[in-house]
């Protein structure tokens, strides 16, 4: 009687471990993981974007080399 209880509390458990561990053994699957493209005119804005920065970095380079007299008036 002993051991069919044993095999009984050993079973259980496995079911047990194996219920909880389920959500983590499963392969997850997406739905759909591909980025939006942009549209022509969100491409156009953002190369506009990139630029204004490009153009405001070297705006604030030659800022700063006046003020340390690298370049003058």
């Amino acid at each position: 009687m002993t051991w069919l209880a044993l095999v009984l509390g050993v079973g259980v458990a496995a079911g047990a471990v194996l219920l909880v561990a389920w959500p983590f053994l499963r392969e997850p699957v997406a739905a759909d993981d591909r980025l939006d493209a942009l549209s022509p005119e969100e491409e156009r804005r953002l190369q506009l974007v990139e630029e204004r920065d490009r153009v405001l970095a070297a705006l604030k380079e030659l800022e700063f080399d006046h003020r340390t007299g690298k370049i003058g008036d």
